[in-house]
């Protein structure tokens, strides 16, 4: 029953993703996506109580079947720090400066001001960085990071990971999808710079005294 509970949410999301690409939130409507969908309108109700949290759910849909993925390198935070935070933002850059990843968002920031949809991403996003913040928060714990705000250090990471390509691209300023070295040198740096931010106190390098000669 489970397997055929998903595939019929899985096939609304489908029937809603397609739509609202082709018309746009304003002009799709969920009488269009029931009958594409082929379920009742109560079954369609059941799952997803209104348009706008239809549209969000449709919108990050991508990005949620690649969340385990994308998550799986922070599982041992005893690990490397570099390792993981170069993997995670490979995947991550990867996957927000793909060509569809960046049409979803142009969408749900042309409707961020209707009823209720800015705050349904916005948690949405919150979601997905709480995994980040935890790995922090073990990283520090254990003495990997020096110590400080866990979800601090994630919008920071973030923010380092998105810095030089994500708005070009978003505004279809740079051409996509970006190239693997890129990507690759993008990240590189990104890490470096969170890592001198964020190393113990203990592997800091003390300053050199002047020669008193």
């Amino acid at each position: 029953m489970r397997k055929k509970t998903d595939e019929k949410r899985q096939s609304i999301i489908d029937a809603a993703n397609k739509l609202f690409r082709e018309h746009g939130f304003e002009k799709s409507s969920m009488v269009e996506i029931n009958e594409r969908a082929g379920c009742s309108k109560r079954t369609l109700y059941s799952y997803f109580p209104s348009k706008e949290v239809l549209f969000v759910e449709a919108m990050t849909d991508l990005a949620e079947h690649y969340m385990d993925d994308i998550f799986s390198c922070l599982n041992k935070p005893k690990d490397d720090p570099r390792k993981a935070l170069t993997t995670l933002g490979i995947n991550a850059l990867q996957l927000i400066c793909s060509p569809r990843m960046l049409a979803s968002r142009r969408l749900l920031i042309a409707e961020a001001e209707r009823s209720g949809i800015g705050k349904l991403l916005y948690e949405n996003i919150m979601g997905w960085q709480q995994k980040i913040t935890n790995y922090f928060a073990l990283a520090m714990q254990e003495g990997m990071l020096r110590q400080s705000d866990p979800a601090l250090a994630t919008a920071q990471f973030r923010g380092l990971i998105e810095a030089e390509c994500y708005e070009p691209c978003l505004l279809a300023v740079r051409e996509t999808p970006l190239d693997k070295e890129t990507i690759n040198v993008v990240v590189e740096r990104a890490v470096s710079a969170f890592l001198r931010l964020y190393e113990p106190e203990s592997d800091k390098t003390p300053a050199r005294k002047p020669d008193s000669n």
